[in-house]
């Protein structure tokens, strides 16, 4: 389900384009604690684990995670797993520089 835009967020002190999303497997809005953010993706996945180079200035991410929270913020009964969909941009540093969710799909198979 791709995202629709909704305003901006300058949390990151950059100005971007909000979106929200609609879960494709129970079609409810995602609430914005269910959304994967730069963050917890790149800095706390992708370089906390080390070892990782990135060697292309733009990436294509594929990102499991739960939805389990509803429209708003309380955990769900029934959590199901989903995949996001990101385009994330490197400076020649390795640094992300952009990073954006492009959609979100069910998951194909359960997660361990």
């Amino acid at each position: 389900m791709e995202g629709s835009k909704d305003g901006t967020d300058n949390t990151d002190g950059n100005l971007r384009e909000k979106k929200s999303f609609v879960c494709p497997v129970c079609g409810n809005l995602l609430h914005e604690r269910n959304l994967l953010d730069m963050e917890s993706i790149i800095y706390d996945n992708l370089y906390h684990q080390g070892g990782v180079r990135i060697g292309s200035p733009r990436v294509r991410l594929y990102c499991d995670f739960e939805h389990c929270y509803d429209e708003e913020g309380l955990t769900m009964d029934n959590p199901h797993d989903l995949v996001g969909v990101i385009d994330a941009e490197f400076d020649h540093a390795g640094e992300c520089t952009a990073f954006d969710i492009v959609e979100i799909r069910p998951a194909q198979t359960k997660r361990h």
